[in-house]
């Protein structure tokens, strides 16, 4: 009978020995790190007994549910005269009491989706500064010296006099939200084959440059939103951070964060100044403002002569505008997020029709008629029956959405009434 125990830092059972942190999540992982060591009947005999071939997809999951319900559990109890289910409750009890230390274990390496294993590794690898920096009454700084394994001092030496007195300022919960962003910096996890000791002395001061300009950034921003996000650019969370309380986030994050890029991407395109501490109806309104100078360099104002004879429709509660220029029609596009700027040719020629739908000023959809014009075919067909009248084109409903191509609600019902009304 193997029994389990400890050295060093080390877990020994048997032939096997763990020296890193290794948690058992299922017994079926047991099972599979004792594979070489049971002597269990292969899926070769199994299939042998049965007198099936490999091929049979249901023999073969047959054995795999036997193996680990069956011949795997028994033989593992048999040899180590312990159940496999036992032997991981005892085996993670011992990794916990190893590794585990607190209060830092549950602080930086436990999270509702579990135990984050390089954490645990971080946290034994830095135990010793970790504990010094608790010592100097510096336990805010502690998630700085877990993700980049440096003390105080050597912190200090690349973030400068004033950013260090700010973060030593923060709180821990701060500081650790900062930190955390680290774990996507190949800086602090860098390639095994080529670690930070191997770096010259250009590429460490200009690592260490970045780095400084990292925490700065980040320090810029409320723990609201540091909690919400690890991948805006800092321009953007910034705006936001200005602009919403926490509850508003989420939202923010969403669709006014297009808002605010699209935004600075245009004003850097036309050389306009922006303000990052502006409100959230400037950052709309600039928006809107910055879009119509661009589309209005890209598109003709001039309308298209052949919709003179069309006419806007007022629906029960939505009014149905024609789109008559390029511009309009670009802009549509620009503001309801989808590509109907891509039809502006076949306007032109008469056989398309935009429509933007809306209620009380505000743009609710967008609708594309098309033309359906009498083929050769038709025109041949009316001449066989005699027929002298002329055939007429006519509109059909090609597409209908919402902002960025969302299906449509209760406007839909102006469609068959504005088509009734062309096809007259």
């Amino acid at each position: 009978m193997y029994k389990l125990e400890i050295k060093d830092k080390s877990v020994v059972f048997g032939e096997h020995v763990w020296n890193s942190f290794q948690y058992i999540k299922t017994t079926k992982d047991v099972l599979n790190n004792f594979r070489n060591e049971l002597n269990i009947k292969t899926l070769d005999d199994f299939l042998k007994e049965k007198g099936e071939k490999k091929d049979n997809y249901k023999v073969v999951q047959e054995y795999y549910k036997l193996y680990y319900t069956k011949y795997a559990f028994l033989a593992f109890t048999d040899k180590y005269k312990v159940a496999p289910s036992k032997f991981r409750q005892i085996f993670n009890a011992m990794m916990m009491n190893i590794w585990c230390v607190q209060p830092y274990f549950s602080r930086y390496c436990f999270t509702s989706r579990g135990i984050i294993e390089r954490k645990v590794e971080l946290l034994h690898m830095h135990l010793d500064l970790i504990r010094q920096t608790e010592k100097d009454n510096q336990s805010n700084i502690i998630p700085f010296v877990l993700y980049t394994g440096m003390n105080s001092q050597q912190l200090r030496g690349i973030l400068g006099r004033g950013l260090w007195r700010k973060i030593c300022k923060n709180s821990h919960n701060k500081n650790h939200l900062i930190a955390k962003k680290l774990n996507y910096n190949p800086f602090f996890f860098p390639d095994p084959r080529y670690p930070p000791s191997t770096y010259s002395d250009s590429k460490r001061k200009k690592m260490n440059e970045e780095f400084k300009k990292f925490v700065e950034d980040q320090n810029k921003l409320s723990s609201s939103i540091l909690k919400h996000t690890n991948f805006h650019d800092i321009e953007i969370l910034l705006a936001i951070d200005n602009c919403f309380k926490s509850k508003d986030l989420k939202q923010a994050l969403g669709g006014f964060s297009n808002t605010v890029a699209d935004t600075i991407r245009m004003a850097k395109q036309l050389n306009e100044n922006y303000n990052l501490n502006w409100s959230e109806n400037k950052w709309k309104q600039k928006h809107e403002e910055y879009s119509e100078i661009l589309t209005s360099r890209q598109y003709s104002k001039e309308k298209f002569s052949k919709l003179d004879e069309y006419k806007d429709h007022i629906i029960d509660d939505y009014e149905c505008v024609l789109l008559r220029s390029p511009f309009e029609i670009a802009q549509e596009g620009l503001k309801m997020g989808h590509c109907v700027a891509s039809y502006i040719n076949r306007v032109e020629k008469n056989s398309y029709l935009v429509y933007s739908v809306r209620k009380n000023g505000e743009k609710i959809s967008t609708l594309g008629l098309s033309k359906n014009s009498p083929t050769p075919f038709d025109l041949m067909l009316e001449a066989d029956r005699g027929g002298n009248a002329v055939l007429k084109s006519k509109w059909k409903l090609d597409q209908h959405y919402r902002k960025y191509n969302n299906s449509v609600g209760e406007e839909k019902l102006v469609e068959e009434k504005i088509i009734d009304s062309l096809n007259k």
